[in-house]
């Protein structure tokens, strides 16, 4: 990794930023928060995995647990939002799971 990337995924968790989503031994995606100041603040979340062998495993829902407990914590965060394309059935279901409507 070059130092623009180790800067960019560093462990320095700030409000917008790409987060590593890994197995033991592998990187399979990356889960994105983005900070949204006005009426209500909140965080958008973007999740990607490397491809569909990793979904339905439950990386997904641990990741977001794990993200939202952080920056609820740290920065007081209440509200979240997720924007998954309607047609990507997979992420919608997952994301009902993980407390999302």
């Amino acid at each position: 990794m070059n130092s623009n990337q180790q800067n960019f995924f560093s462990g320095d968790l700030s409000p917008n930023k790409y987060v590593l989503i890994a197995t033991e031994d592998q990187i399979i995606g990356t889960l994105a928060h983005t900070y949204h100041h006005g009426k209500i603040s909140n965080m958008e979340l973007d999740i990607w995995f490397r491809n569909h062998h990793y979904t339905g495993k439950g990386y997904g829902q641990e990741a977001l647990r794990g993200i939202i407990d952080f920056l609820t914590q740290k920065y007081d965060i209440q509200t979240y939002l997720m924007r998954p394309w309607r047609k990507n059935k997979p992420a919608v279901a997952a994301y009902k799971k993980s407390r999302f409507s």
